[in-house]
């Protein structure tokens, strides 16, 4: 019983979030992950970004990351840099899950751009750790 509980709930994992500035063709305005051991939080990344286009409407309703707020929390371009850290950041614990709510809007729509645009597409593995909360 202990092994079919244990498979069921995966308690060593990353937990990933996106918010974009907007629906179609997203750039990330701020990525945050966090790394749980055990079920308990142990480590965070968070990054904010401004992006080429403003944000819509929704998206300022959703998130309120306005120009103001990310200059606030001190936003830049996404870049090579930001994304070789992000990976680093996820492959401290390679073998762990990476989960979040809209896992193929994230994964496909935000990240895989971004990472193509700044020349690191290879670098976002395709892979199943990718899971939908």
């Amino acid at each position: 019983m202990a092994l079919q509980r244990e498979r069921l709930f995966q308690t060593n994992f990353y937990a990933l979030d996106i918010e974009t500035n907007r629906i179609v063709d997203p750039e990330p305005v701020q990525i945050a992950v966090v790394r749980f051991e055990n079920g308990i939080e142990v480590e965070k990344w968070t990054k904010y970004f401004y992006a080429w286009h403003r944000c819509t409407k929704n998206a300022l309703q959703t998130h309120g990351l306005s120009r103001r707020k990310l200059r606030e929390k001190k936003a830049h371009p996404f870049c090579k840099l930001q994304a070789k850290a992000l990976m680093e950041f996820l492959e401290i614990k390679k073998e762990w899950p990476i989960t979040s709510f809209n896992v193929g809007f994230d994964r496909d729509k935000v990240l895989k751009p971004a990472f193509k645009l700044v020349g690191l597409e290879d670098k976002l593995a395709d892979d199943d750790r990718w899971r939908c909360a």
